[in-house]
């Protein structure tokens, strides 16, 4: 009898925890992609990008800014790139964040004000073969004080870091 009730908490188990994995509730605090991405209206820069790739506890941010003037010889301006790989506290920091802002549970909904010579920003994760896409600019899940508004911060200071790096003299 004791080996049937045994089997049988296995089973419903293996079943909860399958069921979880189909659900995609779960967000993989492992492996991601996360990206943030700022379009601008009338500005110096077209648009910027960063992107972080979370493998295996490692994580490399890459940025690319695209300038929308042309340099003073009417060339167009290179853009700025930069790209390094985050310390193992920014890393965990990071991991942690994408962990507790809940990306997947809806409050996608943003503005965009780049009509009116603003931003559009968003946010993209991809991680256990699902994508979630929300808008940051203008989106209150992102500015009261929450998960999300400090996965924000920290995107920034990182985008903040590379661009500093990089920046012409």
């Amino acid at each position: 009898m004791n080996m049937l009730k045994t089997r049988i908490i296995v089973v419903c188990s293996l079943v909860s925890l399958f069921a979880n994995a189909i659900s995609g509730k779960q967000q993989s605090s492992e492996n991601f992609q996360l990206s943030l991405i700022r379009e601008y209206g009338r500005s110096h820069f077209q648009q910027c990008r960063l992107d972080l790739v979370a493998y295996e506890g490692r994580v490399t941010a890459s940025l690319q800014c695209s300038y929308s003037g042309r340099d003073g010889q009417g060339q167009p301006i290179a853009p700025l790139t930069a790209r390094e790989e985050l310390s193992s506290a920014d890393s965990k920091q990071l991991t942690d964040l994408v962990q507790r802002s809940t990306l997947y549970e809806g409050g996608h909904i943003g503005t965009d004000t780049t009509p009116s010579d603003g931003v559009f920003e968003t946010i993209k994760m991809r991680a256990n073969g699902k994508t979630v896409a929300l808008v940051t600019s203008g989106n209150p899940s992102f500015i009261q004080d929450s998960g999300r508004s400090q996965l924000l911060s920290l995107l920034k200071d990182i985008e903040k870091r590379l661009a500093d790096r990089r920046a012409p003299k």
